[in-house]
């Protein structure tokens, strides 16, 4: 789920692979048939010679501007920003709408995001065929089943056609949505659920600040693998937990994975926690992760000190400790080896697959890996054609609402195909 291509601010990233790189290089297995090689092991999509209008960058490589085009294919990430909170770890692109917010503020974003997609329409091969579309967040189990379908709609229609088997992906957070919520997302064309539990333990959710409890988390799991199994899920589910939690100890992580590896998810994305600049877990916990923090003139300075005796003075509860970055990596390594025993794949950092991998997921790890990104914040790329190596080049959009609004306000209303304007409208994000 944290894998929504609001992508150049990542939250949770497993660190610990760096620690332990080589023990991944000695448990992650490749592709079947293959040698095992480093940690970031994905299949790749093979590509034609280009056959389409092409444009020239400011470092005078060539650039395609419709994804995957010479092999008429691509993948599309729809960002829908809206949360019922901030969990406590996120810099992510979102808008905070509490519990009954969200109906009102979808529409007229879907709406924007439609505008989005019908310009970038100009910048497709005609002939693209859509093979994944994720629709990450935020919460995008917040919008209704109407708004998903218009967007499923305007995918099609402006991008081109979603291919039979295309793979359709919505991050879900517990508490959003029931069985019949969810059936009626497959039926506006969703093929998997991506289950944002994090942890099945209130205190760890508490102390993260996720708006829902354990009670939630299991009865989220409970739908999505009955839908899978009944087949209306026709590409299974997906189960998101994360490591690294304020008192979290490595004996409660193993409970955690047992408990995921109970709930029969089709896919595993264990993440660890990172701390962000400018969240709360900057404020509180920064300084002991070697995180420069930056201070407004709203923050409360004080509150950084986690466990001091001026905490304690205010009558302010100390906040539970992170674990030790060796605790983390042994976290690292009792996930690889808890979910390999259980019949997992485990085919990239951090991730797992028992029955099937995240077709939209590899496709951002793959070299010089391409694709079309719409909505707050979101990140799109382009393949740099004359590269000396597999490189793209990323292209963020704004990241508030009222930014967002005035850059779709500003996009062309038509745009002739194979228009040399300047592709430089939004900013360059580093590779």
């Amino acid at each position: 789920m944290l894998l929504a291509c609001a992508w150049g601010s990542a939250v949770v990233v497993l660190w610990a692979a760096q620690r332990v790189a080589a023990l991944t290089m000695a448990v992650t297995p490749g592709p079947p048939g293959s040698a095992r090689r480093g940690p970031a092991l994905t299949a790749t999509a093979t590509t034609s010679p280009p056959t389409l209008d092409r444009r020239r960058n400011g470092g005078g490589h060539t650039v395609r501007v419709d994804g995957d085009a010479a092999a008429a294919t691509t993948a599309v990430y729809v960002h829908l920003p809206f949360c019922r909170r901030r969990c406590f770890y996120c810099d992510f692109p979102i808008a905070v709408v509490g519990d009954r917010g969200a109906d009102a503020a979808t529409a007229p974003y879907v709406d924007l995001v439609i505008r989005e997609l019908r310009y970038e329409s100009s910048r497709c091969r005609p002939s693209t065929t859509v093979t994944s579309l994720y629709f990450g967040g935020g919460t995008p189990s917040l919008a209704s089943p109407r708004e998903i379908a218009r967007l499923v709609e305007a995918v099609s229609t402006h991008v081109g056609p979603l291919a039979a088997d295309a793979e359709v992906t919505l991050e879900a957070d517990p508490g959003t949505f029931d069985r019949a919520k969810a059936a009626a997302y497959c039926a506006a064309g969703v093929t998997r659920l991506s289950v944002g539990i994090q942890s099945f333990r209130d205190v760890e959710l508490a102390a993260i600040g996720r708006a829902h409890d354990a009670a939630e988390a299991r009865h989220a799991a409970a739908v999505a693998a009955e839908l899978t199994d009944s087949g209306v899920l026709r590409h299974g589910w997906s189960l998101d937990v994360i490591s690294g939690l304020p008192g979290q100890t490595l004996e409660s992580w193993r409970a955690t994975l047992r408990d995921a590896i109970a709930a029969d998810p089709c896919h595993i994305s264990a993440y660890d926690l990172q701390i962000q600049k400018g969240t709360a877990f900057a404020r509180w916990y920064g300084r002991d992760r070697g995180v420069h923090v930056l201070w407004g003139d709203d923050d409360d300075v004080d509150d950084v000190l986690v466990s001091s005796d001026a905490t304690r003075r205010r009558g302010v509860s100390e906040r539970p400790a992170l674990p030790t970055e060796d605790v983390a990596a042994d976290m690292y390594v009792a996930t690889s080896a808890m979910l390999r025993a259980a019949g997992f794949e485990h085919y990239e950092i951090s991730s797992f697959a028992k029955r099937r991998r995240s077709r939209h997921n590899a496709r951002y790890w793959g070299p010089g890996a391409s694709w079309l990104a719409a909505g707050l914040g979101a990140t799109s790329a382009t393949r740099l054609e004359n590269a000396p190596y597999p490189a793209s080049r990323k292209r963020s959009r704004p990241r508030t609402l009222a930014a967002y609004e005035a850059y779709v306000d500003g996009l062309p209303s038509t745009a002739p195909h194979g228009d040399d304007d300047d592709d430089d409208e939004l900013p360059d994000v580093a590779d």
